[in-house]
C-alpha cells in the first residue's frame, strides 16, 4: 500500500517465484480494489474468477491493443508468478514490485522487460523490492546464495547491473 500512495495513479505489476507468496498477497489486498491475481491457476479479481487475457486487457489495454476496461473493472495492481515475466507486454504500468528475489539475475530482468519496453508511455519505471524480516534473511542466507549465483552468471547471461540490489540502509521500524 505505501507503494501505492507514492505512486497513486501509476499500475503496478508484482511478480514472486512462488504461487503461495502471490495469494496470500492477494487475500490480504482484493478488498481495496483494482486488485488481480494470475498464477497458473487462474486470474481472479474480487468479483471471481477471470481468463487470463481478461485480466492482462484489464491490466494492460494498450499493449494488448485492447478496448479500456470500465473504470469498475480496471486492474490497477497485478500479483502475479514468474508466469509472466517472459513473452509479455505490460508496458501500461509503471512500476515493477519484486516480492521476492529470483535466483537469476535474468529473472530479475525479464520481470522489469516486460514493464520497460519500447513503446511504453513511461519515460520513468520504477522498481521496488520488499525484502523479508531480518531474522528470516539470515535464517535463509538468501541474499549470500543469490549474489554469489548472479556473480557466475552474470559472466555468461549479462545483466544491466552488477549486482542484486543493495541492502538498504538501516532504518528504524
Amino acid at each position: 500500500l505505501a507503494i501505492h500512495r507514492l505512486h497513486p495513479d501509476a499500475k503496478i505489476v508484482a511478480f514472486s517465484q512462488y504461487a503461495p507468496t502471490v495469494s496470500m498477497l492477494y487475500r490480504q489486498l482484493r478488498s481495496i480494489g483494482g486488485v488481480a491475481m494470475l498464477t497458473s491457476h487462474g486470474a481472479y479479481v474480487a468479483g471471481g474468477k477471470l481468463t487470463r487475457h481478461e485480466a492482462l486487457a484489464r491490466f494492460a489495454p494498450l499493449s494488448l491493443n485492447a478496448r479500456p476496461p470500465a473504470r469498475s473493472e480496471a486492474i490497477d495492481l497485478l500479483l502475479t508468478t514468474d508466469l509472466l515475466s517472459e513473452g509479455v507486454n505490460l508496458q501500461d504500468a509503471q512500476i515493477v514490485v519484486h516480492l521476492d528475489l529470483p535466483w537469476t539475475a535474468a529473472r530479475m530482468e525479464q520481470r522489469v522487460g516486460r514493464v520497460a519496453r519500447l513503446g511504453s508511455p513511461h519515460s520513468i519505471i520504477h522498481t521496488y523490492l520488499i525484502r523479508p524480516p531480518a531474522s528470516a534473511a539470515a535464517f535463509l542466507a538468501t541474499d549470500a546464495i543469490i549474489a554469489r549465483t548472479w556473480d557466475l552468471a552474470r559472466p555468461t547471461v549479462g545483466s544491466s547491473t552488477s549486482h542484486p540490489p543493495p541492502e538498504p540502509p538501516d532504518e528504524e521500524p
